[in-house]
């Protein structure tokens, strides 16, 4: 499995993302919460949080594929809290089958 590191994606630099955790099927990405990822009211803006979700998923189902070969498809259940603000948040994905379908949570 091929790790994620400074320098590979620029999308993922720019807003600081990371990787934490990666094996098979599963993976955690970590992102410190700055003040040029806050949305007007000062809470963290909706599209750095699914950045970090849709990251967290790719990765997860990456880990699966060797040789370049990969897929992307996701389904996104999230419940809504409160905005909050913070230092770190993070998101983690666990693949619930290795068949041609996929289960994330």
């Amino acid at each position: 499995m091929k790790r994620t590191k400074p320098g590979m994606s620029p999308f993922w630099d720019c807003i600081g993302m990371r990787e934490t955790v990666m094996k098979e099927g599963y993976a955690e990405i970590e992102i410190d919460i700055t003040s040029n990822l806050h949305q007007r009211r000062g809470t963290v803006h909706g599209g750095v949080l699914a950045s970090l979700i849709n990251a967290a998923i790719g990765l997860a189902v990456r880990s699966y594929f060797v040789g370049g070969s990969s897929f992307s498809n996701s389904r996104n259940e999230n419940e809504l809290f409160p905005p909050s603000v913070c230092e770190t948040f993070d998101s983690k994905s666990n693949i619930k089958s290795s068949r041609k379908c996929c289960r994330y949570s």
